[in-house]
């Protein structure tokens, strides 16, 4: 396994990794903005590889507050359970920490995802019911660290 920086070539895996993930995971009005964020310079965003498939991918920013925000982070349906999830998210903390003034990971994710992100230490604030879709709920969750 290999975690390498996201570029234009690895578009259609990423996108089939979304279609991968639908409509369990994501809504069908959110692929044509995964597919717009892809086309756009992503400057922290990663894809984990096996044998150059793509099976994992995931990024986040840092505002000038200090505020990192996780974005779009996925495995492909038929690799999950296995820590390709964890392992991207780690990786991701680890490069978020080392960011100034990063002090604070916020991050939005539905219902089904939650309990995942909760084992690392995120504590959910908000809840929308249906926030992304009809039985698709909205879930902000917030993730801080001692410095």
């Amino acid at each position: 396994m290999v975690i390498k920086n996201y570029n234009t070539a690895d578009q259609q895996q990423c996108l089939a990794l979304f279609d991968s993930n639908y409509p369990k995971y994501f809504a069908a009005h959110e692929r044509p903005l995964f597919e717009r964020f892809l086309a756009q310079h992503q400057p922290h965003f990663y894809c984990l590889a096996e044998n150059q498939k793509i099976l994992a991918c995931g990024g986040f920013r840092v505002d000038q507050f200090g505020l990192a925000y996780l974005a779009w982070g996925m495995v492909t349906q038929n690799q999950h359970r296995r820590g390709l999830g964890a392992q991207l998210l780690q990786y991701r903390l680890d490069v978020i920490k080392q960011q100034k003034p990063a002090w604070c990971v916020l991050l939005d994710t539905s219902q089904h995802s939650a309990p995942f992100f909760q084992r690392f230490g995120f504590k959910p604030y908000h809840s929308i019911p249906n926030g992304y879709a009809e039985g698709l709920d909205q879930v902000l969750m917030r993730y801080l660290w001692a410095t």
